[in-house]
């Protein structure tokens, strides 16, 4: 069973394209900050080690894999396409 992590925060590039904007994610877990790369995570949920979270509107919405073009990215299950829900979140830049 996947290790369910809230996502708080992105680390996002200056690529104008939604889908290649997403850097890495990151929150914090028992007091302790975590961080990953978007391929890492991506990697991380399609080998069943981890699945990811925000919250929204106080709800829990799963973080899943998306593909255009052939290049791999993350989305929220509520979007169809464009990840505006996980880019909206805080940026971080450490």
């Amino acid at each position: 069973m996947p290790i369910r992590r809230h996502i708080e925060y992105i680390i996002k590039t200056i690529r104008a394209v939604p889908h290649d904007r997403a850097l890495a994610i990151g929150g914090r877990e028992d007091g302790t900050g975590w961080k990953m790369t978007e391929s890492e995570a991506i990697a991380a949920i399609e080998s069943g080690q981890y699945s990811f979270f925000i919250l929204h509107n106080k709800a829990e919405v799963t973080v899943t894999v998306a593909g255009r073009d052939g290049q791999k990215y993350l989305k929220t299950e509520l979007e169809e396409e464009i990840p505006e829900l996980l880019l909206s979140l805080p940026e971080c830049f450490y």
